[in-house]
């Protein structure tokens, strides 16, 4: 591949990446659709620069993650089988979701194809997040603080996703990304100063929302990040102070410009300025629903529907349907795994979890290989802590019901893959043995 070729794909892999984030419907099946155009938009571009100059990109995969793989596969083609052949009332949703998410893996190996060669592709695609993830926050504080719109008007409407809070899910991505390159950047006077902001504006926005373990992940894996960078040495005491700083001063704008009761720190503020004492002798009762947000009741309507069918599950976007007028609000289990269960039974749940387990254990061995460079083992946390971060966010969230996490979430498992197959030194993506 020649520098044009990269620079181009580049620019098309950052465009399409931002028109994902930024594109989220209220109705999370219209956003499967159009983020499966844009993946398909990538796939006819480097299919078609291919043709015109092929280059040696070949991805192998090995046998174990090779029979993962196709076991997905076919239990999601039979689920979407079963569906038509029994007139299911739902068959037209489930067919949508098995192909989005058939396109979402060819969308992947013909990323990994692309990024083998690439020199810049990585770290274009980041910028994107970054950049996207902040023009929403900057979009949403725009509609509270110029516009004042109603307190129900960003509930009722929310932007760039099928719940407001969900716009979270990219945010604390973003975030995390801003705190790499400001290691990254660390003697770049002018970008570790960019990059500082980036991670300020992020950070608040996810507090603002105010979820709770997107606002727990997002420490944490600031923690995570410097913890990691000290095996290469890179973590230092500018780089502590600035993102305890940071996370200080996230707080304080977070505040300052919640105005919503649903508001992450006016919601609390809330909360603690209401209660009264009971001074009674009543004994103190508390609701699992009052911290869980009803999460248990749907966890076990869940975990009862994939008790109907334990071996392969009631099939996709059963769970919305089984009982849908009283799962209006909650149309997805808000637990992965759960989920997984549920609608591909315990052979789909066992083979997902192996696979994830799989491709963490063989990016970790290659991202502490210690002749990997800084840039490669920057771009590989970074990846790393994509997935981990949305997988995490999934077993509280479900954010990886939705189309937007979804893509970020196989674009990451592309640069796992390429590092665990290579063994060259030739791109900033591949770790040297």
């Amino acid at each position: 591949m020649n520098s044009k070729q990269d620079q181009f794909l580049a620019i098309i892999l950052f465009f399409v990446t931002a028109a994902t984030c930024l594109t989220g419907s209220p109705q999370a099946y219209i956003s499967a659709l159009q983020i499966a155009v844009y993946e398909i938009i990538f796939i006819s571009t480097c299919i078609f620069l291919y043709i015109r100059q092929p280059f040696d990109g070949s991805v192998s995969i090995d046998k174990a993650s090779t029979f993962f793989i196709s076991t997905i596969c076919v239990i999601l083609l039979l689920s979407a089988y079963f569906s038509f052949s029994q007139a299911s009332n739902h068959t037209g949703i489930t067919v949508l979701r098995v192909t989005t998410l058939f396109i979402h893996l060819i969308y992947c190996f013909v990323l990994a194809r692309y990024l083998r060669k690439s020199n810049i592709g990585g770290w274009w695609f980041c910028y994107s997040i970054i950049f996207s993830a902040t023009s929403m926050g900057i979009v949403y504080l725009f509609y509270a603080l110029i516009l004042q719109v109603d307190p129900q008007f960003l509930i009722n409407n929310p932007l760039f996703a099928a719940h407001y809070r969900h716009v979270g899910f990219v945010s604390v991505v973003a975030a995390i990304l801003a705190a790499i390159q400001i290691v990254r950047f660390n003697n770049v006077k002018i970008l570790f100063k960019l990059y500082i902001c980036l991670l300020i504006i992020n950070l608040s926005f996810v507090i603002w929302l105010g979820s709770r373990t997107a606002i727990l992940l997002s420490i944490i894996a600031l923690i995570l990040v410097g913890f990691a960078s000290s095996f290469k040495k890179l973590l230092n005491r500018k780089i502590i102070i600035t993102y305890c700083l940071s996370i200080c001063i996230s707080l304080v704008l977070a505040t300052l410009t919640s105005v919503y009761p649903w508001n992450g720190p006016l919601r609390t503020y809330n909360a603690i300025t209401s209660y009264k004492p009971d001074n009674s002798k009543t004994p103190i009762t508390v609701k699992q629903s009052d911290f869980s947000s009803g999460r248990f009741q749907i966890w076990g309507d869940a975990i009862d529907l994939g008790l109907s069918n334990p071996w392969v599950g009631a099939g996709p976007e059963s769970y919305h349907f089984s009982n849908k007028e009283e799962q209006s609000e909650f149309f997805h289990p808000h637990n992965s795994l759960i989920h997984i269960f549920a609608e591909v039974g315990i052979f789909g749940l066992i083979t997902c979890v192996a696979l994830w387990a799989k491709v963490i254990l063989n990016f970790k061995s290659r991202l502490l290989h210690k002749h990997s460079t800084l840039e490669q083992f920057q771009l590989n946390l970074s990846a790393l802590m994509i997935v981990l971060s949305l997988s995490l966010l999934s077993l509280t969230s479900g954010s990886l019901y939705f189309a937007q996490p979804l893509f970020i979430f196989f674009s990451a498992i592309a640069f796992l893959a390429i590092v665990i197959e290579s063994k060259t030194p030739e791109t900033i993506v591949h770790t040297s043995k």
